[in-house]
């Protein structure tokens, strides 16, 4: 991410970005937007570049550009609204990035036009009522059959052998007991090490 410095007399230039090798032009009110975020508001140095970066990618569009474009071919802001934000999510989420990817997108957009309406630029944030994709928890693998009998029983050519250590011991055996007995975890958790003898000879608990 680059910025240019300031004009010739202390001219105010746009924020330029370089992004994948093609220099991006940001509007002035978007300039005004992310000093604010970083001055008034007190945003991290680190989430104010990601904005940056997202609404980058946002202007680099040539669909964007083109719905923007006032009557003298430069970007208008008061052109900004949900069908152009919504249009360019679509693209972005079909291009295969990750959901997560394309939230932060989105509540970059969204901050840009809340303080669009809010310096009455616009005259209210059209993407309120946007939301993102859903962003779901990957759920844990579970274990296999011959996962689960390894661990009761050990492998072949490698036996179960005796826990090394007290906590070894209970964790087994909450282990055990919590599986053979679809019970909950509340109602293993007190298990004590007194509560369990290892027989060596049959080599269980």
């Amino acid at each position: 991410v680059e910025e240019t410095a300031g004009g010739p007399r202390g001219e105010r230039q746009p924020v330029k970005l370089s992004i994948g090798g093609v220099r991006v032009d940001l509007p002035a009110d978007v300039e005004d937007w992310l000093g604010y975020l970083q001055v008034v508001q007190g945003m991290a140095p680190r989430t104010c570049a990601c904005y940056r970066v997202a609404v980058g990618l946002f202007f680099r569009d040539d669909a964007v550009r083109a719905a923007l474009a006032g009557p003298d071919g430069e970007i208008d802001m008061a052109r900004f609204d949900r069908r152009v934000v919504e249009g360019w999510i679509k693209r972005r989420t079909l291009a295969g990035l990750a959901p997560s990817t394309v939230a932060l997108h989105l509540v970059a957009l969204r901050s840009l036009g809340r303080y669009l309406a809010g310096h009455g630029r616009i005259p209210f944030n059209p993407l309120t009522e946007i939301r993102g994709p859903r962003i779901y928890r990957r759920e844990a693998r579970p274990l296999t059959t011959a996962e689960v009998r390894q661990m009761f029983f050990g492998a072949p050519g490698k036996p179960l052998t005796a826990p090394r250590s007290d906590r070894e011991l209970v964790d087994h055996v909450q282990f055990a007991v919590h599986y053979a007995g679809a019970l909950r975890g509340s109602e293993v958790r007190n298990l004590r090490t007194d509560d369990v003898v290892w027989h060596e000879e049959e080599r269980c608990y």
